[in-house]
């Protein structure tokens, strides 16, 4: 008999929510920059979320709030309710419902990955998509101390080329 051993993975060792970390990507299908910041916190429903700022390089934001539980599952609030935005737990293949027809998986493990803002390894890939829509597909890349490092979508990347994250910089 095999014996399978799962190492458990701090969320907040792949998912840093910090006030101040910031992430910039290249998009690889127009070179444009995309920018990620914790840029603060708020309580919705007694707890504390870290608000996620996206900055597309024409000035347009989006904002999400995310959340680390107890069981280590990060959660976003969407619509006043929290979903499973990752549970880095989950065996490999093993989905997780999300909100509006999303779902996801941890497709990978133990990846390494080459960006511009350094070599990372151990690193996890996560699969999402929506059960509705066919194009919208992702698998973003987690590195450990680092976040999100890469995203390949439906006809285009993101690359990591910078980041600041828990007082570190990278490269």
């Amino acid at each position: 008999m095999k014996t399978i051993i799962i190492m458990p993975v701090l969320a907040s060792a792949y998912f840093p929510l910090q006030v101040g970390n910031t992430w910039t990507f290249l998009a690889t299908s127009d070179s444009s920059k995309w920018i990620y910041e914790i840029t603060d916190t708020k309580d919705f429903n007694e707890h504390v979320y870290f608000e996620r700022v996206l900055t597309f390089s024409d000035g347009t934001k989006d904002t999400e709030y995310f959340r680390i539980t107890e069981n280590d599952v990060v959660l976003l609030n969407y619509d006043g309710k929290d979903y499973i935005y990752i549970d880095f737990e989950k065996p490999l293949e093993i989905e997780w419902n999300s909100y509006g027809n999303y779902y996801g998986f941890i497709k990978e493990r133990n990846l390494s990955v080459q960006v511009a803002a350094g070599n990372f390894n151990k690193v996890t890939e996560v699969y999402f998509s929506n059960r509705n829509v066919s194009d919208i597909f992702q698998f973003n890349r987690y590195a450990p101390g680092v976040g999100l490092v890469e995203s390949i979508r439906f006809r285009f990347g993101l690359k990591l080329i910078n980041a600041r994250v828990n007082g570190i910089d990278y490269p």
